[in-house]
């Protein structure tokens, strides 16, 4: 072995892989190094989901042999780990005619996760995208309040027509069942009701389907993530302590069966006065971009509280309404951009060298 690629292993070996305390060449990402033609052939495939946290093991090994005086060619790759054939043991039911499908979801109730999901999904709508909106959350669905929906959904051809409204089709649990009546269904009619909420519905061409999950981490949520066969998953939390426990619980689980994580928006950061301008950290402070920076995860977006967006939510969505059309540019349309962006990426990184 030539000195210099003994040197290249050792230094290899010092570069560990972000969120863990293992090297690339414990995980076994090192494929070769070479000394030929006075240069240092080395050849990397990184299998993971976390296109940034593999984008970081490139910056480092360039960064380090650089700062060695290494001469060096280096052929990185990143692929997406193989599904699971447990957790890909029947196909997905996602139709043809929808491009991907996304899930927000969170590990507990009460972040404001279907209102990050609602505005979400009409940022995209803003942005030229073909939207629809899955309420999932069966056992609490809260969409068809947000969106202003008060009336069921025809039916043409056996199939429901899903309501449009801000150029979102949507479609929720609630539009059939009475909202007071509580939904009491075991694994098998969840599985069965999911299966129609997305077969059974006449969406059309979709660029996008953005699905609300129920929060937790339980089979319902494992089964959903299977059976829609997600692109990704945005998790959302608020900063506090015990809300980003059940975070990383949830963040587990989706990685388990082979979701990607797309990044964790931080909501209800703080609370910045109309009058002064100043900010008032109503839970912990960065509690989610540290997390997302722990765990080597996009942080989308630190949402603000904002009072009056919880009255519109409340009241049903005012698309014309300038102080919501101005929250929407603030804070939502960025965070469309990027999860737009994570998305591709996450695309890119299958089979391709990074730039």
């Amino acid at each position: 072995m030539h000195d210099l690629e003994k040197k290249t292993w050792e230094i290899l070996g010092r570069v560990v892989f972000p969120g863990t305390s293992r090297s690339i060449v414990s995980f076994g990402f090192v494929k070769e190094v070479t000394y030929r033609n006075e240069k240092v052939y080395i050849e990397v495939e990184i299998v993971s989901s976390n296109y940034k946290a593999a984008q970081e093991v490139k910056n480092s090994i360039e960064n380090t042999l650089q700062k060695s005086g290494i001469d060096f060619d280096l052929h990185f790759v990143v692929r997406l780990p193989k599904p699971d054939a447990r957790a890909y043991s029947r196909k997905t039911i996602l139709p043809s005619n929808i491009k991907c499908a996304i899930a927000v979801a969170s590990g507990k109730g009460g972040v404001g996760k279907s209102t990050v999901a609602v505005n979400l999904a009409i940022a995209l709508a803003d942005k030229g995208k073909r939207i629809g909106l899955l309420d999932a959350d069966l056992y609490g669905p809260s969409i068809p309040a947000m969106m202003g929906i008060v009336s069921p959904p025809k039916v043409e051809n056996n199939k429901m027509i899903p309501h449009k409204k801000f150029q979102v089709k949507t479609i929720s649990i609630g539009m059939i069942v009475d909202e007071n009546t509580p939904v009491i269904w075991r694994g098998p009619m969840v599985a069965k009701a999911l299966d129609q909420l997305v077969l059974d519905v006449e969406w059309g061409e979709l660029d996008l389907l953005i699905v609300d999950m129920p929060p937790g981490t339980g089979d319902v949520q494992i089964s959903m993530s299977q059976r829609i066969g997600l692109a990704g998953v945005v998790i959302v939390t608020t900063p506090q302590r015990v809300a980003l426990l059940d975070v990383r619980k949830s963040i587990a689980m989706f990685e388990k069966v082979n979701v990607s994580i797309l990044g964790i928006v931080e909501n209800m950061s703080y609370f910045k006065c109309p009058d002064c301008g100043s900010s008032t950290y109503l839970f912990s402070q960065n509690g989610g971009a540290k997390l997302a920076n722990d765990l080597g995860i996009p942080l989308l977006a630190q949402l603000p509280f904002y009072n009056s967006l919880s009255m519109f939510m409340d009241e049903g969505v005012p698309i014309g309404n300038d102080e919501y059309r101005k929250i929407l540019a603030e804070s939502f349309s960025p965070l469309a951009e990027k999860v737009l962006n994570e998305l591709t990426c996450n695309y890119e990184s299958v089979d391709s060298t990074c730039s």
